[in-house]
């Protein structure tokens, strides 16, 4: 039991690590969205228009600077799905998190009956023990019985052997 509850904080652990990574990259690769609603980002924008106007005037273009896309590139030149990745991963722990909670014991199970149940155990146990004790005792009583006629047949080997 308990090395299926430290597995399922093991594989809970990895989760929450997985949608941490997975947050991180969407905040590193996706493109800002906006709100208008927002009072805040009206105060931003304007903020940005001076900006981009003082830009202007030293003659730095904004629309000229490199913007990911939401994709990093590999050397190759094939863009990396990290949302298929960590969608996988995140599932595959997701089923082994399911499989190991269908194997924990049903909490509504009550203490009466998880004690008659040990009473049952007990039983059957002691049952197993006699039957042991009966099959132990029958097998020395036949070696008992297979030495004494081993005995007899050398015996009787040695008696005709010193006849001849």
């Amino acid at each position: 039991m308990s090395d299926r509850i430290t597995q399922l904080q093991d594989l809970v652990s990895r989760l929450s690590c997985s949608f941490s990574e997975s947050l991180a990259v969407i905040g590193q690769f996706s493109k800002p969205q906006k709100f208008p609603e927002m009072e805040e980002l009206k105060r931003l924008r304007a903020e940005k228009r001076l900006l981009r106007s003082e830009l202007k005037r030293r003659k730095q273009v904004v629309s000229d600077l490199p913007i990911n896309r939401g994709q990093k590139v590999l050397e190759s030149g094939q863009p990396v799905n990290y949302a298929a990745k960590f969608a996988k991963v995140i599932v595959e722990l997701s089923a082994h998190i399911d499989t190991i909670v269908d194997t924990l014991p049903d909490p509504s199970l009550s203490t009466d009956f998880q004690a008659r149940s040990l009473e049952i155990l007990q039983e059957e146990n002691e049952e197993a023990a006699e039957k042991l004790d009966k099959l132990l005792s029958t097998g020395e009583r036949l070696l008992k019985k297979i030495r004494e006629a081993r005995s007899y047949l050398a015996n009787g080997y040695l008696e005709a052997m010193t006849t001849k």
